[in-house]
This record gives C-alpha cells, structure tokens and sequence, in this order.
C-alpha cells in the first residue's frame, strides 16, 4: 500500500527539555522546561491535518550583550494542509510576562499573495510589552519605527494585517495594516521632540502612513481635544501633520508652536511676542 494509507497519523512528545541556539560561542536564543505535543494526521496524498500545544518556563534572547526574556508561555495551534494552500492557525498565545495573548493564523499559498499573516490581541500594556517586542524584533525596521511613536499606556485592542510574495515583503511596512486603540497612552514624535502624554483615540497604520483620530491629550502643560494625526513612518516619508483644540498656557503655547510650526516668517513672527501670561482655546 501507500505510505498514507502506512502512516495515518503521527505523534511528537517532548518533555521538560531545554533548547539552546548559538552563533559559534554565543547563545542566541535559550528555551527552559519545554513541553511540546505534535500530532498529524494525513487523510489523503494532498492534505493533512496537525495540532501542537507547547509550554515553556522561560525563553531567553540575547542581543548586543543584552538578555530579555518572555516568561510562562503557552502556545495552542492547529494546522491543515491542502494542495495549493497551508493555514496555521494560533488559537491561542499567552505568556505572562509580559502579561499578552495572542491570536491569529498564517496563510500560505500557491496563488498570490503567497504569505498573509493576521494578528489580533487585546488589552496591552505597552510599557510591559514594548521592550520584549523591541528585543524579539531585533533592529527590524517597522517594529522600532512603531514604537519610536508608541512609548506607553494601553492598547485595549490591536489587529495586524500583512501580506507579500515572501518574508521580506511580509515585513514591509508599507504592506502592513495595523489598527488600534489607545488609551491613556504616551506618544512621542521623534522630528519635533514632541511628547504627548495621556493619549487616547483611534490609530491605524496603512501604507506606511500613521493616522489617529479622535484624539485628546496632554502636551507640555496643556490638552487638547478632537484631534488628529499623520505621521509618514518610512525614511522618505516627511508627512506631519497634527490638529488639536488646544487649551493652553499662552506661554507654554509659544514654546508649542515653535516645535510643530516649520515656516521661518511665522517663527520670525512668533520670537517678537514677550511676556505672554494667561490661557487661551485654540
């Protein structure tokens, strides 16, 4: 008979194994106590179903003499294989610390695009997360972009969407959409030295362009309200454009204005005025 009809399923159990990657010396990456169960189970010669549940302690990353690390992972996923196309589906990705859970699948086809990867998760400390993503990422350029602007808070919901011919162009930030909430959060704006404390609004990258919308905020001493955002994110993109109703401190608000404003005659302008005190709604 065929080897279908021969191997109709197959099992993987590991158990409280550690797993260590290195360049040379040098470890890379270091899995403790790890726990893994793989089944799969060939129905016919063009498709095939599979499952896997992992846990691990701990999984260490060294980076630039650095160590970070995600703690108490569980992984949950299903896996079916057909004759052009392969979806993985994570049904459930939590460690907890950082405190995340993940959910999403990934696609790959014969037919274009060839890879789509989806991602959703929900109530996220960013503070907790950013710097175990940074570390995960390594010097990726639209992770470190992102969080370039995305400095804190919460996220009460996030979804990612990207798709290519490849995995360079799954990781191109111009084929990503990523859409989100923000939530008391604190956003930076590298160009202008701009910091904007106790954010909340809607964000959606697309295209490599950052919009918000529905914002309030503080910045420097003063808030503002009903207001939007537009950031270019890739290194030929200049685009800035931010419109807020402000309520501010006049002389905080001169020290505002020469930050955003780029036109030198309104700068020129702006440097005569002395001694402004009071409040004003702009």
């Amino acid at each position: 008979g065929s080897l279908v009809e021969k191997t109709s399923s197959l099992k993987l159990q590991i158990d409280d194994a550690r797993l260590t990657l290195a360049q040379g010396t040098k470890k890379q990456i270091e899995i403790e106590n790890l726990t893994l169960q793989f089944t799969i189970s060939v129905t016919d010669p063009h498709s095939a179903r599979g499952h896997l549940q992992s846990t691990f302690s701990k999984l260490s990353l060294y980076r630039k003499g650095l160590q970070e690390g995600v703690k108490d992972t569980s992984i949950d996923c299903s896996i079916q294989m057909e004759r052009d196309r392969m979806t993985v589906s994570l049904d459930r990705l939590a460690t907890t610390e950082p405190n995340l859970e993940l959910t999403g699948d990934l696609v790959l086809a014969k037919s274009s695009p060839a890879i789509t990867l989806n991602l959703s998760s929900s109530n996220i400390n960013v503070d907790a997360t950013r710097r175990t993503a940074l570390a995960l990422a390594g010097d990726t350029p639209p992770t470190t972009d992102i969080f370039d602007y995305l400095r804190g808070g919460q996220v009460p919901h996030i979804s990612f969407t990207s798709q290519g011919e490849n995995l360079s162009e799954l990781t191109d930030l111009s084929n990503m959409v990523i859409k989100g909430q923000l939530q008391k959060s604190k956003v930076s704006i590298p160009a202008i030295k701009l910091d904007l404390t106790e954010v909340n609004g809607n964000v959606i990258i697309s295209k490599g362009v950052l919009q918000a919308t529905g914002l309030s905020t503080r910045l420097e001493g003063s808030t503002g309200r009903d207001g939007s955002l537009l950031v270019g994110l890739a290194k030929d993109n200049d685009l800035f454009q931010l419109e807020l109703t402000l309520s501010a401190n006049l002389a905080e608000l001169n020290t505002i204005l020469h930050r955003v404003v780029g036109n030198p005659a309104f700068i020129a302008e702006l440097e005569k005025i002395k001694n402004v005190q009071g409040t004003s709604n702009a």
